[in-house]
């Protein structure tokens, strides 16, 4: 074989296997944490539940971490983490999540749009036994001044105590927060809506829902709100300004 033939199919060769390194490196599936827990490469990495996340040992800044779940794979609790080795951020167990190996420093911080939460994002079930109210109303007080939305999946969340939208106490308190925005998947007003957002009281309580003013351009949309004949009042609106309420049982 000719020197010149000989040096072309060694340079083909090697230009293959580069090609084919980088087509693995850009298309290959999320590899899984190692036995100690320790991501060793920079790249993707799946774990299952929330109890997973946080039992991880991270060993580098740029690591991305996929949740599956927050309880069980496909709860819609899950999401995609970055791993930030500085960050001192209070963690909230749904955007900012500080793991158990952590002393000071190092935080999961969810990829997610600002001002846009979900309540299984915080633990919530939606299966009708589980008590969601810590979840849900840790939901909307993540919410920063301007507000944002706070979206409940179809399902039964049972809730044992008051929910609040706002702060103010409809004197001379204004609410510290607006723009709150409340938003379930449908009223239930046929029997056969599969995805309505149902919110049940398992407890005597005064009010389920409460939107506590002085407080400004809210918006409540798509809720049951089921008294259970627990609850003296289902929605109670307090000195409130560019209201939006509506698909509401």
């Amino acid at each position: 074989m000719k020197k010149g033939a000989l040096i072309l199919i060694i340079a083909l060769l090697a230009l293959t296997l580069v090609f084919s390194s980088c087509n693995k490196a850009q298309n290959g599936e999320p590899s899984t944490p190692t036995d100690s827990g320790k991501l060793k490469t920079t790249g993707s990495y799946v774990v299952d539940t929330m109890k997973d996340l946080l039992a991880l040992e991270v060993s580098e800044a740029d690591a991305i971490v996929i949740l599956k779940g927050y309880h069980e794979v496909g709860d819609g609790g899950g999401g995609t983490f970055y791993f930030d080795a500085a960050s001192t951020k209070e963690p909230d167990g749904a955007l900012v999540i500080k793991p158990t190996a952590a002393t000071e420093n190092g935080r999961f911080i969810r990829d997610c749009e600002q001002g846009y939460v979900n309540v299984k994002w915080f633990g919530a079930k939606g299966n009708g036994m589980t008590d969601d109210t810590k979840a849900i109303q840790a939901a909307i007080d993540s919410l920063g001044t301007g507000g944002g939305t706070v979206v409940l999946p179809g399902g039964n969340y049972p809730i044992t105590s008051t929910l609040n939208i706002g702060d103010g106490d409809s004197g001379e308190k204004i609410s510290s927060k607006n723009g709150i925005k409340f938003i379930g998947t449908g009223g239930g007003f046929s029997h056969n809506t599969a995805s309505a957002t149902t919110i049940k009281a398992n407890a005597e309580m005064e009010v389920m829902l409460s939107l506590n003013g002085r407080i400004s351009d809210c918006e409540i949309a798509g809720i049951y709100l089921f008294g259970n004949d627990r609850a003296k009042t289902c929605l109670e609106l307090k000195s409130f300004s560019g209201g939006y309420f509506h698909n509401i049982k």
